[in-house]
């Protein structure tokens, strides 16, 4: 009878002692992969370098935390602690992410129904009539309150209502070259705002032509029947502070239901917003009631619901000095140290529609 072949251990027995030091070193080399990132095979291959494992891992953590936390949600520490206490960012405590522009009515209304805010690109040439007419503005106030330009107090002096008009508005003389139809600049009348932004509403069809440009553009890309109907320069100087600024909805009457209205804001100087301050808050539908930040970006219109929560994130006078307009440094002088946007009031107006008269 032959006996059953004894099979050969390649390797001898080892010491458990050398067993768990074997295990422990791998341990700490595991650990040490996952800290750097990355491993390197320079030693089998000289100038090669090579993501282990755990640096897979790691970057894929990486990719995950940049698109889950938005920059400015990681630099609000280091902005606290520059801003005073009034323009505190201990309230940015949101993760939701940072709507993009779309260029696909689909995806653009999906943002919108869902979250209650999208964006959108607005053509260069849309936006030309716009800058010419918001300086000329802004100069002939200016020179109607007594100074030149706005110094970035926010202490211009503004009346509460002041009608600009080439024929025989509070201020027109001079200005019946440049301006077409008639503005008519209000401040101070609402709580939700500093007494330092003011509104410069179109007060006829001429003016209302000016903004047609760009509201076009932008419904064109909502469609679903979205009709313009009112338009505005909103220009802010000097601070913006956190108890200046609250929260608020722009269609409020109950018998306007929600995805019929709209606004779209469409940042117009300067070219480059700050970062942290002066931008969009607002309370995404999606979002158990948190407080998000949208970034004004050149070019790229931001439409909100008319029933969404949202205000002005609070800002410094001096985060606006010293930053140039659409066309470089110098351009635009009349709106140096000043934000500005423009706004449009945006609505379904599908006959006997029963919002209509509200």
């Amino acid at each position: 009878m032959v006996a059953p072949l004894e099979r050969t251990p390649l390797h001898p027995p080892r010491p458990a002692a050398m067993v768990q030091g074997i295990a422990d070193a791998a341990r700490r080399s595991r650990l040490a992969h996952a800290a750097v990132g990355m491993t390197t095979r320079s030693q089998r291959r000289p100038g090669k370098l090579a993501a282990g494992p755990w640096g897979h891992m790691a970057i894929l953590l990486g990719i995950l935390r940049k698109r889950l936390l938005p920059h400015r949600q990681m630099g609000a520490l280091a902005a606290s602690q520059r801003l005073p206490e009034s323009l505190s960012l201990s309230h940015y405590t949101s993760r939701h992410q940072t709507p993009r522009p779309r260029r696909r009515r689909r995806t653009l209304l999906r943002d919108l129904h869902t979250t209650g805010l999208a964006v959108v690109v607005v053509p260069p040439k849309a936006m030309l009539p716009l800058l010419p007419v918001v300086e000329g503005l802004c100069s002939a106030a200016a020179q109607a309150d007594g100074v030149e330009e706005s110094d970035g107090s926010g202490e211009d002096g503004f009346d509460k209502v002041t009608d600009f008009d080439d024929e025989e508005g509070d201020v027109g003389e001079g200005i019946d070259d440049w301006m077409p139809g008639s503005f008519l600049r209000s401040c101070g009348l609402n709580t939700a705002f500093p007494e330092s932004m003011a509104w410069y509403w179109a007060a006829d069809q001429e003016a209302l032509d000016v903004f047609r440009p760009a509201a076009d553009a932008i419904c064109a890309s909502l469609g679903q029947g979205y009709e313009l109907i009112g338009a505005s320069f909103v220009v802010a100087s000097g601070e913006c502070k956190d108890s200046e600024a609250a929260m608020h909805v722009d269609f409020g009457p109950p018998a306007i239901p929600e995805q019929v209205a709209a606004t779209a804001l469409l940042p117009l100087h300067p070219e480059v917003f700050p970062d942290l301050e002066g931008n969009l808050e607002w309370v995404p539908w999606d979002n158990e009631g948190r407080v998000a930040v949208q970034p004004y970006l050149a070019g790229q219109a931001v439409i909100f619901d008319g029933k969404l929560p949202h205000r002005t994130q609070p800002f410094l006078a001096s985060s606006f000095a010293g930053r140039s307009g659409i066309g470089g440094e110098g351009s635009h002088e009349a709106l140096q140290g000043l934000r500005v946007l423009a706004s449009f009031s945006l609505a379904r107006m599908p006959q006997d529609a029963p919002w209509i008269s509200a």
